[in-house]
């Protein structure tokens, strides 16, 4: 349903509390129009709160039935989060047992979680040293003079390989396909070379620099508007 808006009067009556009100007790649009509902500032306040207002949750009683072993338990004994029982109605007990034999039928998934938490001790663990990888790693530069994590990073983005990125570095002469400034290839950060891609298909177009291919972005990349703004540009020229 679109909004229709109307032309305010000096004084005008609110539809929920009845009273006559100056216009500026109401709200008003940019050009200075209210709304044909005509609610004033405080009765639009007061509705809002009113939508915005959860009900209470329920509270959980001292003693719970489980669904599993039918004995009834203090709360204490459920796995409790958030003022909600965790995993329906069921006893810290029974939820053990049927994890257990869960994880006894499905090896696999045992071991999958094993290895996530040995993971997750190993990253705290060892953080200084993958550091210091990390660092070494990325000062390797592969045989297309590009560094390996900038090489894996395109390939993961964009499917584009270490040859084609060095190809298309060498086409463009090492500067930006649309202003021609020259790139610092010797960062090859994301803020010195920027990958174009159609995101429709998917396909690569060339190499920016940030500020055209930020400039792009902007225009969401429409041609109209890009021309409107060159157009603009010739007409206002000083």
């Amino acid at each position: 349903m679109a909004y229709k808006y109307i032309k305010p009067t000096e004084y005008m009556t609110c539809t929920i509390c009845n009273q006559l009100l100056h216009n500026s007790k109401y709200y008003m649009n940019k050009d200075g129009y209210v709304y044909t509902g005509s609610i004033c500032k405080e009765c639009h306040n007061a509705k809002k709160v009113i939508q915005q207002k959860k009900p209470p949750r329920k509270q959980i009683p001292e003693y719970i039935q489980c669904n599993y072993c039918n004995e009834l338990l203090h709360k204490d004994k459920y796995v409790i989060y958030n003022n909600r029982l965790h995993e329906g109605r069921c006893c810290r007990c029974c939820r053990n047992k049927n994890r257990k034999t869960y994880y006894s039928s499905h090896p696999d998934r045992y071991k999958e979680k094993e290895y996530i938490e040995y993971k997750k001790k190993y990253y705290q663990l060892n953080k200084e040293e993958r550091c210091k990888k990390q660092k070494e790693w990325a000062h390797i530069i592969t045989e297309n003079g590009i560094p390996i994590d900038r090489e894996k990073y395109i390939w993961r983005v964009y499917k584009l390989t270490g040859k084609e990125y060095a190809n298309l570095l060498i086409i463009q002469e090492d500067s930006c396909a649309i202003c021609k400034s020259v790139f610092d290839t010797k960062a090859f950060t994301k803020k010195a070379v920027h990958v174009d891609h159609c995101h429709t298909t998917g396909k690569v177009r060339g190499l920016l620099c940030n500020n055209c291919n930020a400039g792009i972005g902007y225009m969401k990349e429409n041609i109209s508007t890009l021309q409107s703004a060159i157009e603009y540009l010739k007409c206002h020229k000083i």
